[in-house]
């Protein structure tokens, strides 16, 4: 009688789609359910899909655990290594010194980054609904981990350039009030940010509506003063002048 065939684990190609997101949460998903990979296993993989590149272990180890010896810090990359294999197979390539995420993951920051750099580039002027929500939140805001800390910045900025560029195609195309709902978006994450409040004074000027946008100027200008002691730019006030007189503009 002939033993029946040991079954072989499927190639990488036939794992279930899988899927690491890291803009305003982290999450790993495979096939539309999510995965449980403990605390050690998510700052891994949330390292490894930043990086997006294959990466030596004693370098994920070092910055991953920056007060522990280097020997703690082998042995919990280990650990996390072990966790992430058992509960999402296939999802990290590894050889006996080097690490990095499989060909074929999904990420949702590696797809903002083609977006924004399209965007900024001028390749592309306007978003479907599925990208704008690419841009909308921060990466893992409520990590605290310091190697998070300088892609944060760069991709939120990257991000509300984006966001205000999308508005002015908006405006350009007489869209003015898709441009005021991105614009005030912006505004409102960065309210001392002047250039996506003129796009906001914009759009209200563009749809007829002057009282909103008086009203909106004079917040900001309030809000910039109590703030900073500072006043609106020239490019600001100038789209006010119609609708304001001299005489408040210059107090």
């Amino acid at each position: 009688m002939t033993a029946p065939a040991i079954p072989q684990a499927p190639p990488l190609a036939e794992y279930a789609a899988l899927h690491v997101e890291l803009l305003q949460h982290f999450q790993v998903t495979s096939d539309g359910l999510s995965l449980a990979l403990g605390r050690s296993g998510e700052r891994l993989v949330a390292y490894l899909a930043l990086e997006d590149r294959s990466l030596a272990r004693d370098h994920i180890a070092g910055a991953l655990w920056l007060d522990t010896s280097q020997v703690r810090a082998a042995a919990n990359l280990r650990r996390a290594l072990s966790l992430a294999r058992r509960r999402a197979p296939g999802l990290i390539r590894s050889t006996a010194h080097r690490l990095s995420l499989a060909s074929g993951v999904g990420v949702d920051v590696r797809a903002q980054r083609r977006l924004t750099e399209a965007i900024i580039s001028g390749e592309r002027a306007t978003v479907n609904a599925g990208e704008l929500r690419l841009l909308r939140g921060d990466l893992l805001p409520d990590w605290d981990e310091p190697w998070l800390v300088a892609s944060r910045q760069e991709l939120r900025q990257l991000r509300l350039i984006s966001l205000e560029a999308v508005a002015a195609a908006h405006l350009g195309e007489g869209r003015p009030a898709s441009a005021l709902a991105v614009a005030l978006r912006v505004a409102c994450e960065e309210p001392l940010r002047e250039s996506a409040h003129r796009l906001v004074v914009e759009a209200h000027l563009a749809q007829g509506n002057w009282a909103e946008a008086a009203r909106h100027y004079m917040s900001y200008r309030t809000l910039l003063w109590t703030e900073l002691g500072l006043r609106p730019g020239s490019g600001m006030e100038g789209l006010m002048m119609p609708v304001l007189n001299d005489s408040f503009l210059t107090t």
